[in-house]
C-alpha cells in the first residue's frame, strides 16, 4: 500500500531556513536526520518547481523520513514537502513557489 504524506506550505513565509523555529533538541535531531537523508539519496530528479529525492532502501526509515519532514516544515514553512512509496523506495518531493527551486539547489548542493 503506498504511503503518501504531505506538508502544506505557508505562501507568505520568506524563502530562508529559520532554525530558530526549532527547539535545541529538535535542532540536534534535525541535523542528524538531515545527514541520514543526504546519505540516503540514491537519485535526484529535477521537477518544474523543485526536486524529487529517491532514497536508497533501508538508509532512512519511514518514521525517520516523516520526522525529518515535520522538522523541515517547521524551519522551512515555504516548502511543499511530499513523500510517497514508489516500487518499494521512498521518494521525497520538495517544491514551491518561484525562488524555492534555487534555494533547494543551494541547500541540496545539486
Amino acid at each position: 500500500m503506498p504511503h503518501d504524506h504531505h506538508h502544506q506550505p505557508s505562501h507568505d513565509a520568506p524563502i530562508v531556513r529559520d532554525m530558530s523555529a526549532l527547539t535545541g533538541e529538535q535542532k540536534r535531531r534535525y541535523r542528524l536526520l538531515a545527514r541520514k537523508l543526504a546519505a540516503a539519496v540514491a537519485e535526484t530528479r529535477e521537477l518544474d518547481r523543485g526536486y524529487a529525492l529517491k532514497l536508497a532502501e533501508q538508509r532512512l526509515s519511514l518514521p525517520e523520513a516523516g520526522e525529518w519532514m515535520l522538522l523541515e516544515g517547521k524551519c522551512c514553512p515555504f516548502l511543499e514537502i511530499a513523500m510517497e512509496s514508489q516500487s518499494g523506495a521512498l521518494v521525497i518531493t520538495l517544491a514551491g513557489r518561484e525562488g524555492v527551486k534555487a534555494f533547494l539547489k543551494r541547500e541540496l548542493a545539486i
